[in-house]
């Protein structure tokens, strides 16, 4: 018997595949990654679907860097986007951490006190702004 919770790894694991069966029994048109890191959602979700949109977002500069040299986006047809998503078009402050050379998944648009860090400034759009025209 595996007991879910949020700290449990196993629950983790479950709710990856249940959502991701989902994903093959609602068959969206589009998929959106909003804090993507290595955008493995996306990637996942382009193997389920080779023929729908799909958007990663990653705010971090230091981090979208990183994996954009890494990573064959392109090639994969994945759209990986440096900016925030938020309720403002324009550019916002963003929580850079200083952990892991700044490639930390951990960094964020709300402020971390209790960890090293810098403030940039990062693009941003609101979602439905980035939705208007699909």
């Amino acid at each position: 018997f595996l007991k879910l919770n949020r700290t449990n790894l196993g629950t983790k694991v479950v709710l990856e595949h249940v959502f991701m069966e989902l994903q093959k029994k609602l068959r969206p048109r589009m998929s959106l990654e909003i804090g993507a890191h290595r955008a493995e959602f996306s990637q996942n979700m382009r193997a389920l679907f080779p023929d729908i949109e799909v958007v990663a977002f990653e705010a971090s500069p230091l981090v979208y860097e990183h994996y954009k040299a890494s990573e064959d986006f392109e090639g994969k047809r994945i759209s990986y986007l440096n900016m925030a998503v938020s309720d403002v078009n324009g550019c916002i402050p963003f929580n850079v951490l200083t952990e892991n050379q700044g490639i930390s998944g951990r960094s964020s648009l709300q402020d971390r006190r209790d960890t090293p860090g810098k403030k940039l400034e990062v693009p941003s759009v609101n979602g439905d702004s980035f939705l208007k025209d699909c």
